[in-house]
């Protein structure tokens, strides 16, 4: 009824915008007069309108009123749905127009690299230029001999040598013969430790700062003294170096180690690229919550990490997890690209004090957030394909993250 009369008014007022009169209720009207009855009506069916919008939202508050047990968890669903379809919907335009998948909970603008960027890096064959004084890699570590076999630490110790002169290579020990058994062997600088926590174990931010203060380098980073490296050490490095826009923001690169009980070994010395990797292909990768090196760059910030030492419980998942927390840090999980041999024996002592880290870190972090910082969390990272290194986004993450 009301849909028709108002079409009987659409039609009569059309006619007289022509210039006609028309008849309404047996007399002719102008013009004028329709619009004044057209205009009267419309202010009527306002305020029935606007009576009827209050007399519903009265309902509506009163019936509220009675059930509300079941009122604020219905906003809360609501509130959260429209959040979710927001951020759904700025994502899909996001992958329509870099054809990257990046899940919506972890993308920000530090880490929308455009593909046209990558395809550039990609066929290049110039990473960032160095300055006359400054290294491509500062790689530094620690260990207390007496912890395990020293054929282990002896491994490193040539294997890393291997690196230069790419790599400047940096021993930490408070221990004067030890430190010149290093020296001997063609490491570049032994240093003292600059800060201990823990009974004496090293912190590892303030050895990064150390090595920070003295050397100029492209990149900085650290290892535990078990750990034998392969080609893909560096190759991975020059490769991330390539894309300007990634290494001049703060920068993590770490990866799962692959595990080998060197017992079984006839030989006692492994130090060659071409050994660490028949015994990688032999060896089994480990969980993502064991993470052995890091390497960072010269916008790292590290006031963000607290006082955590090395060699002790979730000092690694905690550095992750805290880069991760921080969406201006570039994490990059680099397990595919970075051959990292885990060197086991029998003999290795157990540690006294293993849960220091905890109490550094303190209670507001819980062992649920420390799992985050598994490296498979991590948003980028870089795989072989084709014999060649690719840096990728991930499209797919673990349950604890």
């Amino acid at each position: 009824m009301i849909i028709q009369r108002s079409e009987h008014i659409r039609e009569q007022y059309t006619t007289a915008r022509k210039g006609r009169s028309v008849k309404v209720e047996g007399r002719q009207i102008s013009t004028e007069e329709l619009n004044l009855r057209i205009f009267t009506r419309i202010t009527v069916t306002c305020v029935i309108f606007d009576e009827c919008i209050h007399e519903f939202t009265f309902n509506i508050i009163q019936r509220m009123r009675q059930h509300t047990h079941i009122i604020l968890p219905c906003l809360v669903f609501i509130v959260i749905f429209v959040m979710h379809h927001v951020s759904v919907m700025v994502q899909y335009e996001h992958d329509k127009a870099t054809k990257f998948r990046c899940p919506y909970i972890m993308c920000s603008k530090s880490t929308q690299i455009k593909n046209d960027e990558i395809k550039v890096a990609a066929k290049s064959n110039t990473s960032v230029k160095l300055h006359p004084t400054e290294h491509f890699l500062t790689l530094f570590t620690t260990f207390d001999p007496n912890m395990e076999k020293f054929v282990v630490y002896n491994n490193t110790l040539h294997n890393w040598k291997l690196l230069k002169p790419d790599v400047k290579l940096v021993f930490f020990s408070d221990d004067n013969k030890l430190r010149t058994h290093v020296k001997s062997i063609g490491w570049d600088v032994t240093l003292r430790i600059p800060h201990k926590s823990c009974n004496g174990t090293p912190v590892l931010k303030e050895m990064f700062l150390k090595i920070k203060s003295i050397f100029k380098s492209k990149f900085y980073a650290y290892a535990n003294a078990d750990i034998l490296f392969d080609r893909g050490l560096l190759n991975t490095l020059h490769y991330l170096s390539k894309f300007h826009r990634l290494y001049y923001h703060p920068l993590l690169v770490s990866g799962k180690r692959m595990d080998f009980h060197i017992d079984r070994l006839n030989t006692e010395r492994i130090s060659g690229y071409t050994d660490i990797e028949n015994l990688i292909i032999q060896s089994s990768m480990s969980y993502g919550f064991a993470e052995d090196y890091f390497i960072v760059n010269s916008q790292f910030p590290w006031k963000i990490v607290s006082d955590v030492v090395i060699g002790r419980s979730m000092v690694d998942n905690y550095i992750v997890y805290m880069a991760r927390k921080n969406r201006n840090i570039n994490v990059i999980d680099s397990s595919a690209t970075i051959g990292a041999l885990h060197q086991k024996t029998d003999q290795r002592i157990k540690i006294k004090m293993g849960n220091c880290n905890r109490k550094i870190i303190g209670s507001k972090f819980s062992r649920h957030m420390i799992s985050r910082g598994n490296i498979e969390c991590a948003p980028w990272e870089t795989r072989n394909i084709n014999n060649e290194i690719a840096f990728i986004k991930r499209g797919m993450f673990t349950t604890v993250c």
